[in-house]
């Protein structure tokens, strides 16, 4: 994992200690802190020594370190200050971490993160052949079981009208946008930018809200998907990368099928989409044929709504849904799913042990 090493500089010696204690009980293995009330041992400081970011009030600011340097401001909403960065000391410690991390991304810093073998952070990816069969509900259940079970999970979605941020709340301005950008500009340390982003419910799950413009996920290539997913892996924060693909049939789910460690095929059992996903594996094997690929392997089905006998796909039936009834809202079908005792899809795959059938 990261380690950021902050240099904060402040002649209130109260507010010092505050952001200390903060920062040890919140972020104690994410950075290091070394603390200034005065400006000539600062200064000495920071000729001499490494550092990521230096905190500071305007008064003490040396101009040595103004391009690595946020201002420390006692007001909200200011931005910017005699052009540097400007952040308000006064809020919630996860804000300053977002911001300073964000201020760390843009100036591409030489921190990494390291390769926590024992998180490989599979990606396994849900998709369907039509709409409307419950395919984010279901990954939304796999996700909150997995999170349920200790695990760290990051939730993605991808579609291009997602709705998201109903089914997850947390805090912050941030969106997907910034992690796009990041990505399709090659500026800054993508893996801070992504850290930067990054929410998480009070229930343990991390993801992001929805992009500004939905138009901007369908930009990124292959290429750029696989740089996205191989940071995620690099920070060695989850154990499990969950994505929430449009029907399969699209471009990004084409993008990001053969980059997924899964794919699990949402159906509902009727003809209609029976013969679609029937149709999209014939594509699949066609694909795997002239790119001498393994997609076809990846591929297996959970049956949602299940009523009557089950259907005959050709494909492995990894888990079988009930159909829930008199439930108006998509929300509570999944709140009401995920307590049920046949509704645990961690059988499916559990990252780092064995698959079931």
């Amino acid at each position: 994992m990261m380690k950021i090493r902050i240099v904060l500089a402040d002649t209130d010696e109260k507010y010092i200690d505050h952001f200390i204690r903060a920062f040890k009980i919140y972020y104690f293995n994410e950075v290091d802190i070394v603390t200034f009330s005065d400006s000539t041992a600062l200064k000495k400081y920071i000729s001499s020594r490494a550092y990521d970011i230096l905190l500071s009030v305007a008064s003490l600011l040396p101009k040595e370190a103004e391009e690595k340097s946020m201002i420390l401001t006692s007001e909200m909403g200011i931005k910017e200050m005699n052009g540097r960065p400007a952040i308000c000391k006064y809020q919630k410690v996860e804000n300053l971490y977002k911001g300073i991390l964000d201020t760390i991304a843009e100036q591409k810093s030489g921190i990494t993160y390291s390769y926590e073998t024992s998180k490989e952070s599979p990606v396994v990816a849900f998709t369907s052949a039509a709409g409307g069969v419950g395919k984010t509900t279901a990954a939304l259940v796999y996700t909150r079981q997995l999170v349920k079970k200790g695990f760290q999970v990051m939730y993605l979605s991808l579609e291009s009208f997602s709705n998201i941020d109903y089914f997850l709340n947390a805090e912050g301005s941030s969106n997907f946008s910034n992690v796009l950008f990041a990505v399709k500009c090659g500026k800054g340390n993508l893996q801070m930018k992504i850290e930067s982003s990054l929410k998480q419910t009070y229930g343990g799950v991390y993801f992001f809200s929805k992009p500004m413009n939905p138009n901007e996920i369908d930009e990124l290539d292959q290429n750029e998907w696989n740089e996205f997913l191989d940071a995620v892996r690099a920070m060695g924060k989850f154990h499990c990368i969950v994505i929430d693909l449009p029907c399969a049939n699209e471009d990004t789910a084409k993008k990001i099928m053969p980059l997924s460690d899964r794919v699990l095929f949402i159906t509902d059992g009727s003809d209609t989409t029976t013969e679609k996903t029937q149709t999209l594996m014939t594509c699949i094997s066609k694909y795997d044929e002239v790119n001498g690929s393994d997609l076809s392997t990846k591929v297996s089905v959970i049956q949602n709504k299940c009523e009557g006998p089950r259907r005959e796909i050709g494909l492995p039936i990894l888990a079988e849904l009930p159909y829930v009834k008199e439930t108006r809202m998509e929300k509570l079908i999944m709140d009401t799913l995920v307590n049920a005792e046949n509704a645990s899809l961690l059988s499916i795959y559990q990252p780092g042990g064995q698959e079931y059938v």
